[in-house]
């Protein structure tokens, strides 16, 4: 096909958006060494992002961690009173579980996923789920039961 001169004025309306918007977008992304450099020296330094804290494993596929009460050490030990009976939960966050002492028994459950708080479940339907100062313990599937934190057992 072969343009002639006097098709220009004709096309020439059409061509005119693009090729303003061509220069609009070229204004605005700055390219070159040139540009780098100004923003690499206008830029603070990026300091590095903090060490998650201790208990924090975002886990395989994104799976959600359970948290345990705050502190920085691996074992965290707290007294629970779970509808008049005396709980001890030993949380570890080096392994993502927690020991529970009920009466004479001593059960372990691991880490498991929760939308808020920290919940420990096993295969048995033993489950141990806390949230802001509350926990609900369920053994063997049976009846969920309120607990509330008694006294800090140690640390």
């Amino acid at each position: 096909m072969r343009i002639r001169l006097v098709d220009i004025p004709a096309i020439l309306p059409a061509l005119l958006p693009l090729g303003l918007s061509l220069l609009v977008l070229a204004g605005c992304h700055p390219s070159g060494r040139d540009a780098d450099a100004s923003a690499s020296a206008s830029a603070p330094m990026a300091e590095p992002l903090p060490a998650p804290p201790t208990g924090h494993d975002p886990g395989a596929a994104g799976a959600a961690q359970p948290r345990t009460p705050v502190a920085d050490n691996a074992h965290i030990t707290v007294a629970w009173n779970c509808d008049g009976k005396p709980v001890t939960a030993d949380y570890n966050n080096t392994r993502h579980d927690v020991r529970l002492q009920i009466g004479p028994e001593l059960l372990t459950l691991p880490g498991a996923p929760s939308g808020s708080g920290a919940r420990y479940a096993d295969a048995a339907g033993n489950e141990f789920w806390e949230h802001q100062g509350e926990s609900t313990l369920t053994l063997a599937g049976g009846k969920a039961q309120a607990c509330t934190k008694a006294t800090a057992a140690g640390g």
